[in-house]
């Protein structure tokens, strides 16, 4: 006869089988296998902006990363030899620079710019005046139809920024030290004006102060810029944009209203020098300048109804 303890010591063991069989053969269940990952796929979690720029960027050696605030900063030279920074928001490609190597004093700039930018930088106010030249770049950004140039010269000690189309249309030239790159994300800006002005094409961008300017051409092939101003939110978000203005320059003998003019003659001068059409959320207006784009007086005058 098997005593009661021989049977618990069976039962005991035929339970501890079973448990193994179970245990071996869900490990042999393809479900249940844990995958390696690969080298790229490490990478690709390290650095989730990898995949995108070897795909728009294939064969570039990355010569470094740096991080900066919400955004990475990736350095490499181009096939052509120039040295480019790619800025990515995670695995969000947002803009590239590619900074063209200029002599401070131009001597090579006609050969080192295209065609068409050197000509409007020539035609501009500053072309001639120039005393030193601090870079050229190209800008590519995500959302923008068209690559924009920078240029940063300098002029009897003062820095002056001019944007400009690959086509050769000068868009804008401020007196600033801000570069494009240092304001890789205007997502929310674009997105705005790309619902306000569904037909228009976008040339460019540039930073002034605390506002967005975004240009454009819109459906009727007039070349405006959009302003968007910054807006505060929670602490620890990133700033957000609403519409401030848009203007475009019109011609300087354009009739004003009788509202304006009078004002404009009244207490200033007819003979201003440029004059800009400009539209805000609580109406219309016309800006007069008095002098040239490196010194002027502007002066924002309302159209008032009576």
């Amino acid at each position: 006869m098997i005593s009661l303890k021989t049977e618990m010591k069976t039962y005991r063991f035929l339970m501890c089988a079973a448990a193994a069989l179970m245990f071996f053969s869900c490990e042999k269940e393809p479900g249940n296998v844990t995958p390696i990952p690969t080298e790229k796929e490490k990478n690709q979690e390290k650095d989730p902006w990898r995949e995108d720029f070897e795909a728009r960027y294939p064969g570039v050696a990355i010569s470094g990363v740096e991080a900066k605030v919400g955004a990475n900063w990736i350095s490499f030279v181009d096939k052509d030899g120039f040295n480019n920074i790619a800025v990515y928001s995670s695995d969000k490609w947002l803009m590239t620079q590619k900074t063209y190597d200029l002599d401070p004093n131009g001597y090579d700039f006609a050969k080192v710019v295209p065609l068409m930018v050197g000509y409007a930088f020539t035609l501009s106010d500053l072309g001639g005046y120039a005393d030193r030249f601090e870079y050229l770049i190209e800008i590519t950004r995500d959302g923008m139809d068209r690559k924009q140039y920078e240029i940063l010269c300098w002029v009897h000690d003062s820095p002056y920024h001019l944007y400009i189309t690959e086509e050769g249309t000068l868009l804008s030239l401020y007196e600033s030290y801000a570069a494009s790159i240092d304001h890789g994300d205007m997502r929310k800006s674009i997105a705005l004006v790309r619902e306000m002005y569904k037909d228009a094409e976008l040339l460019g961008s540039a930073n002034d102060n605390h506002c967005n300017d975004i240009f454009i051409r819109d459906k009727d092939g007039i070349l405006k810029t959009v302003k968007t101003k910054e807006i505060q939110t929670s602490f620890g978000l990133r700033p957000d944009f609403e519409w401030e203005e848009t203007f475009y320059d019109i011609p300087r003998d354009t009739p004003l209203p009788e509202s304006v003019k009078y004002r404009v003659e009244t207490f200033f001068s007819p003979n201003y020098d440029r004059l800009q059409f400009v539209e805000r959320p609580d109406g219309t207006y016309y800006r007069a300048f008095w002098g040239g784009h490196r010194s002027y007086t502007s002066v924002l005058f309302k159209v008032e109804e009576s």
